[in-house]
């Protein structure tokens, strides 16, 4: 039987696993979807972020001036993206459309880093982290999640009263 002699089977419009109970083709495909389209408007965001905002108001303003616009963005394409692959309303399909976007995102800024600017990956994830960390307000980060700082929680001291003396010998 030569190869020509076997039936084409078409793929079934819906690709199911044993433990997701909606197909994922449409998560899938709408999470590679809003990633491609988010990543766009964000080179073409940053681009005027880098060469017109920074230069004039520095890199911190730079980024919370384009953050609104990029976040409307993607709150938009998200919306289309659902509702153009027909990505269910259960959680378990929005958690993996929205995982799929993310890394297929933090992969495609990886990649830009890398060959764009000749970043390595240890640089850009570091550079991420160093965000993160600017980002929050270290005293809140210190207080909240004591793991994740050298000196772990912040304690209170110890209010001593002003007759206290150590070496009382009285």
């Amino acid at each position: 039987m030569s190869g020509r002699d076997i039936p084409f089977r078409e793929p079934s419009p819906s690709v199911r696993h044993r433990w997701l109970p909606d197909p994922v083709g449409a998560p899938l495909t709408a999470g590679f979807a809003y990633a491609l389209v988010v990543f766009a408007i964000g080179c073409a965001l940053g681009t005027i972020r880098i060469l017109l905002i920074a230069p004039r108001f520095g890199a911190a303003i730079a980024v919370l001036a384009e953050a609104p616009f990029i976040l409307a963005a993607s709150w938009c394409v998200s919306r289309k993206c659902i509702a153009q692959f027909r990505v269910s309303a259960r959680v378990t399909a929005r958690i993996l459309m929205g995982s799929v976007a993310l890394g297929a995102l933090v992969s495609a800024e990886m990649e830009l880093a890398t060959v764009a600017f000749g970043q390595l990956p240890i640089e850009y994830a570091r550079g991420l982290w160093s965000l993160l960390s600017r980002s929050c307000n270290n005293s809140l980060l210190r207080a909240k999640m004591p793991p994740l700082t050298n000196d772990g929680p912040v304690l209170p001291r110890q209010r001593r009263s002003w007759h206290h003396r150590e070496d009382s010998t009285a």
